[in-house]
């Protein structure tokens, strides 16, 4: 769907691992779902998500131990259509 991404996809864009951004799906601060078969992780992040994913994938790379909540609280996944 739109706005949809592959977790590796999504990773390369971010410059990160995917096994942080799996972490960040556990933890809730990436709205993400499995396929039902082969269980591969799609996430979802549009532009402002992108954005709000670079500050905290900044934040974490200077070494903080706890993260501002605006960074880790996703904002709210439109409704399909």
């Amino acid at each position: 769907g739109r706005g949809e991404w592959w977790i590796r996809d999504l990773a390369d864009e971010l410059q990160m691992s995917w096994p942080t951004l799996r972490e960040w799906v556990s933890k809730g601060w990436v709205h993400g779902r499995q396929t039902k078969v082969q269980k591969l992780w799609i996430l979802w992040a549009d532009r402002q998500e992108l954005l709000r994913l670079r500050k905290l994938r900044s934040a974490r790379s200077r070494g903080l131990y706890s993260y501002p909540e605006e960074l880790t609280t996703p904002k709210q996944r439109p409704a399909k259509a």
